[in-house]
């Protein structure tokens, strides 16, 4: 893959969703966007799918900027659900030796200086105050001793999905700015469906998404 810096085709922003059922949730939304010459693409659902869609994307559109909006688990109480928030950084868990207390990451292996691809388990994307963590895993918490299992890892991640790091990776290896916007779907480990706010928390990823875009084109005009 090239290190070249991205050639852009004119395309602003290219916002990349996991699934059609999350573009569903907020589709009304969505097509104001699509409306407004913001692509809009399905990237794939976990690490390996997301990275490789996110890839053949950026390499088709040469947007200036990438978005990944979907939904996620807060691993904390301040991350509201039902509530939209932006990352300013994205960790890995699930590449490494075992699992649960037995889990060694890549880092801890001492793997990542060896491997010669620029492998690391933390990407920075743009500052924000608060900084606030995601870490994406191979698989999400199935009950809340899981996600603390993760925490214990990680302690400063504040919620998880299953996309971000490989598709912050892509980006990365394009020289293509990304940034994160996940709306809390339920709390981490919580499998019970009738608690979640999947529907409030994707649209409200999606407004901030284009509030967002709305301050950088009026910055930039």
């Amino acid at each position: 893959m090239s290190n070249q810096p991205n050639q852009s085709s004119g395309l602003r922003h290219l916002i990349l969703i996991p699934t059609e059922f999350e573009r569903q949730l907020a589709a009304t939304k969505i097509d104001a966007l699509i409306q407004r010459s913001v692509e809009v693409q399905i990237c794939g659902i976990g690490l390996i799918e997301s990275a490789i869609r996110t890839l053949e994307l950026v390499h088709a559109h040469r947007p200036q900027q990438v978005w990944l909006v979907g939904i996620a688990g807060s691993y904390v109480d301040e991350l509201i659900v039902g509530q939209a928030y932006e990352f300013s950084e994205v960790c890995c868990y699930g590449i490494g030796v075992g699992a649960a207390e037995h889990y060694q990451s890549v880092n801890e292996l001492g793997w990542s200086s060896s491997l010669g691809n620029g492998m690391q388990e933390r990407i920075s994307l743009t500052p924000l105050t608060p900084a606030r963590s995601l870490l994406s895993t191979t698989a999400a918490s199935a009950n809340a001793q899981e996600a603390k299992q993760k925490l214990l890892k990680f302690p400063d991640c504040q919620a998880e999905d299953m996309e971000a790091f490989s598709v912050a990776r892509a980006c990365q290896s394009m020289n293509v700015p990304l940034r994160i916007i996940r709306g809390i779907s339920n709390r981490a480990g919580d499998r019970e469906h009738k608690r979640w706010k999947t529907m409030d928390a994707m649209r409200s990823a999606i407004a901030l998404v284009c509030q967002q875009i709305e301050e950088a084109n009026d910055h930039k005009n």
